[in-house]
């Protein structure tokens, strides 16, 4: 008996042993846990973050893109107008004005919000970078237009109603 007794002793030392050392690794997995749920929750947030930030930069792509498509068509509208008054000068003068001047080519697709939702971030881009060089032609076409009609015929800007 006195046998079974020190068995028992030195096994309850063993079993307490054992459960220190489960609760002290239980305790170490509770921390882990814990840390990796506010890490998870810390990507999540920024994830969503990141979202919303994407969401609004579309939006300001999309305002941007609007923009330059009212400017564009502003101008062309500006140009038409400078056209059909040098068209209405006796010839001499329109030939004078016309001559030397580039021809307008330019990619005129306007996209419509259905189609822009549709592209990803960097087709957007290059739509508006090349709105944005269309622009820039018009731009200095009618520089350039102006330029001939105040060399040939200023009176053209003078009766001109733009509105």
């Amino acid at each position: 008996a006195a046998l079974e007794m020190a068995g028992t002793k030195k096994f309850k030392k063993e079993i307490e042993s054992l459960q220190e050392s489960r609760a002290e690794h239980l305790a170490q997995l509770k921390v882990e846990f814990d840390k990796r749920a506010q890490l998870l929750l810390s990507m999540n947030t920024t994830r969503d973050s990141l979202e919303r930030s994407r969401e609004v930069n579309r939006d300001d792509d999309l305002a941007a893109l609007e923009a330059r498509n009212t400017e564009s068509r502003k101008l062309k509208t500006y140009i038409d107008q400078l056209l059909a008054e040098v068209l209405k000068q006796p010839d001499q003068i329109a030939t004078a004005i016309m001559t030397g001047l580039p021809r307008l080519q330019q990619d005129s697709k306007e996209y419509s919000r259905a189609d822009l939702t549709k592209l990803n971030d960097k087709e957007m881009h290059a739509v508006i970078k090349r709105k944005e060089a269309d622009n820039a032609i018009l731009e200095k076409y009618v520089d350039q237009l102006l330029g001939k009609i105040v060399e040939h015929r200023p009176s053209i800007l003078e009766v001109m109603s733009f509105g």
